[in-house]
């Protein structure tokens, strides 16, 4: 019993051993893809922040969590609306010039990690794949209608919607002792789950460059 309690604790121990955290601030673009046909887009952009825990399973493998707090905007002649419970997305009326989506949203990635150079000294180069969880906090859509500016809430069925996304991650080693490495990173996220339960929405694709540190 001593032994496998031992056992244990060696392996825990190594596991903390083998984290490393990271912090960034995210720029990009999310284009609202699969949205009805007659719905344009115009523009869009993203920020946000990250923190990340990469957690060694072996020498060049990981599992990466965290979390991603983020807003996305959306210019677009399209708006989400909701008349009596029934909730669509769909194109503006005539009168609208413009419609503006802004979203505000906690994603959950869960990776895979796969490190592809490291020279020992903090500069690395990491790819990670996998999938992750996001969660809409607020949506919030602003008009103009002739001469005026109105606003309201989008309203949605699934707040929580899942993805897939993939990184890729170079690291340069630091001569600042707290901090191991600065980070630079590309990542892509594919939203592959419906805002609606009846008709289309859209599903957000985001890519984004992120700096940051590892510690």
């Amino acid at each position: 019993m001593k032994k496998l309690v031992s056992i244990i604790c060696f392996c825990l121990g190594s596991v903390v051993s083998f984290a490393q955290n990271e912090i960034g601030v995210m720029i990009g673009a999310a284009r609202p893809t699969g949205r009805p046909a007659n719905v344009d887009y115009l523009s869009s952009s993203a920020s946000g922040f990250s923190y990340s825990r990469r957690i060694g399973l072996a020498d060049n493998i990981a599992i990466k969590t965290g979390l991603m707090i983020y807003s996305n905007t959306y210019v677009m002649d399209g708006m989400f609306t909701d008349t009596g419970g029934m909730r669509r997305f769909a194109l503006t009326p005539g009168t609208y010039k413009q419609t503006t989506l802004t979203t505000a949203n906690i994603m959950l990635p869960l990776m895979g990690s796969f490190r592809l150079l490291d020279n020992g000294k903090g500069s690395r180069m990491d790819f990670n794949i996998g999938g992750y969880f996001d969660y809409l906090l607020t949506a919030k859509q602003k008009h103009k209608v002739g001469t005026a500016h109105i606003q309201d809430k989008a309203t949605v069925d699934n707040r929580l919607n899942g993805g897939l996304g993939y990184e890729m991650v170079f690291a340069f080693g630091s001569k600042i002792k707290i901090i191991e490495s600065v980070l630079f990173s590309m990542g892509v996220y594919y939203q592959v789950t419906e805002y609606l339960d009846d008709g289309k929405s859209f599903k957000p694709l985001m890519s984004c460059l992120q700096v940051g540190f590892a510690f």
